[in-house]
């Protein structure tokens, strides 16, 4: 027994175990709730509690609650706004329920409710002053009520279609409310006061909170509308159009007098009757005292206005009656001497007298007017933009028209007034008038075709001149026929500072210069052809490094056809390397080509390198008859980029060195210098060297040796020119016996000994040291005899040998004779066993 009970127990224990975990999932969770109203200010009550709005509740899932509206109208504090209930919605869609009272059980899904309310709000309308009563809500006191209906006119909106007097409705909120305000027969309706502004006469407002509307009325004018001498025709009230009076009322009150839908019954006969004002301005009613909210029309002509206030009065330009007549207004007449046209302002009199404005007209006729060719402009009483030039115009007016001289029709073409068909001029004033043709006039303006020339260039945009007058194309002259003028085209025109055009003619083959034409009444077109050319600009650096050569060979300012293939060449000049292209061109070649689309630009990149000139080396006085320098004589070199400035040694000894440049000759010798420049070196032929050929090499620092032969004679006399001498007047350098200069403004004088100096006239005895300048004592003889030659003549000179304090230079000294000649520059030469030198020239006074 034991055995067993020990054996259940766990099985017990066991199955509560199982059961635990089951209470634990079935345990109620609590869940929050909203409840809204749609309305803001709406109650509801949850489980009997009341609410405003909205709540927020805290209950369990599976829980059962009562959710109710216990007033289904709901006025808001104040009274002026409402609700009504319509019905319960929940946030899952599944409760739609219209009934006040719901009981819903909380389930896990559904996280809110609301209570659907729709809300109105209080229309207050006054009819004048009236005092309200109730007409429309059946959910007041005394309803319905009708009360007195106002004498002054009534309110139909688009809720209801009669308000005969003060009274207040319920209008749903957002709805739009039309008003109208309708007068009744010799009363005016003023406008109307709205809580949210006043307006006038109709009107549509949106019900967005309670409204309070008043209809004004007071007592009108009464004014008669005539038209003389055709009675009923057409005029213009406050820009509004209307008939005059006729023979008959119109509208017909017959048709026309009942009741507006939803008007109440007629008026009791004892009813008073409701227009107040001497019944003698007004029609008698059909059928005695009027119903209420009643629409009367009065008849055509027949107007109620506000005393005091201002109107305008018109009438249509022209009208037709019944039997196709045509009237055109003249004037108003306002009665007691006043009259008036179009638009006139009139305030209507306080006084009771008749009132009656009449709108005078004329018989009128069809007055037309056309030009020739049609479709061209005309001035009709100062203004050109009639629609059409088709009038209807009174007998005895006058009106303006006017042809204008010239004018362009739709298509461009111009056009010249030549007459009017009455003959008159191209401005005049008309007075109409009847005329042949029963009720019509008609004038025809009658024009001529100019004839016209469009003178037109490729490019456009360019001033030709035509018979003295620039005309920028596309140019358009229009002139009478018969007219000749001469168009002469711009040669070139630059269309850019690297483009221009150039004229290749006119394209109907008549060539490129100026033509002729004479106009005729059609119209032509000459055109002017140019050819586009575009600039190659060409830039060497160093400037002077090279020369360019093209293919095709280019006009000038460089220009080249555009689209032109261009073959470009450029040719290093001596003592210049070339480097590279940059620009439109590139690399390392000195040739290339392009194409000339647009501007380009060429840039050749040099390097300057030392070159020797051809016959580098040459006598240091100048060119001398003979080809070769002699020994112990200034020799010059010359060529480019030979030194990389201008310097000069000391006079005394020469120096092998100059600006690090260096002439090595034979033998590893070097040269004396004197100077070294750019362009020519200075220095002494050392006096050992003999007859024959040898060459020399000069060297500059960082640049590339050069070399030249050179031919060394025993005798190569050259004389030396001053600074300032000129190939027409070779001065010498000379100089008188004091040793100034011999110039010009210092002639030699005759008796006097004058000193020439010159280099390479031969061996002196004894040969001076190279590069040491000669001492003065003893004088240094020339080792042969040399002669002096006076314009071609040998004549005796005092003496010739090395110049003292010198370096390479010789002198020759002789004495000015008169029979050399007198005030004249006289030629001078040295010859020395047969070797002239060159020539000089030294004043003689």
């Amino acid at each position: 027994m034991c055995t067993r009970l020990r054996g259940l127990l766990p099985a017990a224990f066991l199955a509560v175990l199982m059961v635990a975990p089951t209470m634990a999932q079935t345990s109620v969770d609590a869940v929050s709730i909203q409840v809204t109203t749609s309305v803001k200010g709406a109650t509801f009550w949850a489980d009997g509690k009341e609410y405003t709005t909205s709540a927020q509740l805290l209950w369990t899932v599976g829980s059962k609650h009562t959710l109710e509206i216990r007033n289904k109208n709901q006025v808001f504090p104040g009274g002026r706004s409402r609700v009504s209930f319509q019905g319960w919605s929940d946030d899952t869609g599944l409760l739609e329920a219209t009934s006040s009272t719901q009981v819903i059980t909380v389930g896990s899904s559904t996280r809110s409710y609301t209570a659907t309310f729709a809300l109105e709000h209080y229309v207050q309308y006054y009819v004048n002053y009236d005092e309200p009563v109730n007409l429309f809500d059946p959910t007041a006191i005394n309803y319905p009520q009708i009360g007195i209906p106002n004498p002054y006119g009534f309110i139909v909106s688009s809720t209801r279609t009669c308000i005969q007097t003060s009274t207040w409705e319920w209008v749903s909120a957002g709805s739009a409310l039309t008003l109208t305000a309708i007068p009744y027969p010799g009363r005016i309706f003023l406008g109307w006061d709205i809580s949210s502004g006043a307006t006038e006469y109709l009107t549509s407002l949106t019900i967005d909170g309670p409204k309070t509307i008043r209809a004004k009325f007071t007592s009108g004018r009464r004014v008669y509308i005539d038209s003389y001498p055709e009675k009923g025709l057409k005029v213009v009230i406050d820009r509004t159009f209307t008939y005059a009076r006729g023979d008959k009322c119109f509208p017909d009150w017959t048709a026309t007098y009942s009741p507006v839908s939803g008007a109440g019954t007629a008026v009791p006969a004892d009813y008073p009757y409701p227009i107040e004002v001497p019944p003698s301005t007004f029609p008698d009613s059909p059928t005695g005292p009027f119903a209420y909210c009643t629409q009367i029309p009065l008849c055509n002509g027949e107007l109620d206005m506000e005393v005091g206030t201002p109107h305008i009065f018109a009438a249509p330009a022209s009208q037709t009656d019944r039997m196709g007549n045509v009237w055109v207004f003249d004037h108003w007449d306002f009665g007691n001497g006043q009259t008036g046209g179009q638009n006139s302002v009139v305030t209507i009199p306080e006084d009771w007298s008749t009132q009656t404005f009449t709108a005078h007209f004329v018989k009128g006729i069809r007055s037309g007017f056309v030009t020739v060719p049609t479709g061209l402009k005309l001035k009709i009483d100062g203004r050109d933009n009639w629609a059409s030039y088709n009038f209807e115009w009174g007998l005895g007016h006058k009106h303006t028209v006017s042809a204008p001289l010239e004018q362009v029709d739709a298509s461009g073409r111009q056009y010249r007034f030549v007459s009017w068909s009455n003959g008159g001029p191209a401005d005049q004033e008309i007075t109409v008038e009847e005329s042949g043709s029963a009720g019509s006039f008609r004038m025809v303006a009658q024009y001529e075709v100019l004839g016209r020339l469009s003178i037109l260039s490729e490019p456009g945009a360019l001033t030709f001149d035509v018979s003295g007058t620039g005309c920028s194309t596309p140019c358009v002259l229009d002139r009478p026929a018969g007219t000749n003028v001469t168009v002469t085209p711009l040669p070139e025109v630059s269309l850019s500072p690297d483009t221009k055009a150039v004229l290749q003619g006119w394209t109907d083959g008549t060539g490129s210069g100026p033509r002729s034409y004479t106009f005729s009444q059609d119209a032509a077109v000459m055109t002017a052809k140019y050819n586009y050319l575009q600039r190659l600009t060409a830039i060497t650096d160093p400037n002077e490094g090279a020369t360019w050569t093209y293919d095709p060979v280019p006009t000038s300012g460089n220009y080249f056809p555009a689209g032109a293939r261009v073959a470009v060449t450029v040719e290093a000049s001596p003592g210049y390397k070339f480097k590279r292209f940059e620009g439109a061109l590139s690399g390392s070649l000195n040739y290339g080509w392009l194409t000339m689309s647009s501007p380009a630009t060429v840039v050749a990149r040099l390097q300057k390198v030392p070159e020797l000139a051809e016959n580098a080396v040459k006598n240091a006085a100048g060119d001398t008859p003979v080809d070769g320098v002699a020994p112990g004589s200034l020799i010059a070199i010359t060529g480019f980029n030979l030194a990389t400035d201008y310097a000069k040694g000391p006079d005394s000894p020469l120096v092998s060195t100059l600006g690090g440049v260096v002439v090595q000759l034979p033998g590893s010798r070097y040269l004396p210098l004197v100077s070294v420049a750019a362009d020519r070196i200075v220095g002494q032929l050392p006096s050992d060297f003999e007859e024959g050929e040898y060459s020399l090499t000069v060297r500059s620092p960082g640049q590339p040796a050069t070399s030249t032969k050179f031919q060394v004679k025993a005798y190569a006399p050259g004389l030396f020119r001053r600074d300032d001498a000129t190939d027409e007047v070779p001065l010498a350098v000379a100089t008188h016996e004091d040793g100034s200069e011999v110039t010009p403004d210092s002639p030699a004088k005759a008796g006097e000994t004058v000193s020439v100096l010159g280099t390479g006239f031969g061996p002196l005895d004894p040969t001076p040291l190279d590069g040491f300048a000669v001492p003065p004592n003893p004088l240094v003889p020339m080792r042969d005899a040399a002669e002096l030659l006076v314009g071609g003549e040998a004549r005796p000179y005092v003496w010739c040998g090395a110049a003292a304090g010198r370096v390479g230079y010789w002198v020759m000294r002789f004495k000015v004779d008169p029979t050399m000649g007198a005030a004249q520059n006289v030629t001078i030469q040295v010859r020395v066993n047969g070797q002239v030198s060159n020539s000089v020239v030294v004043p003689f006074e």
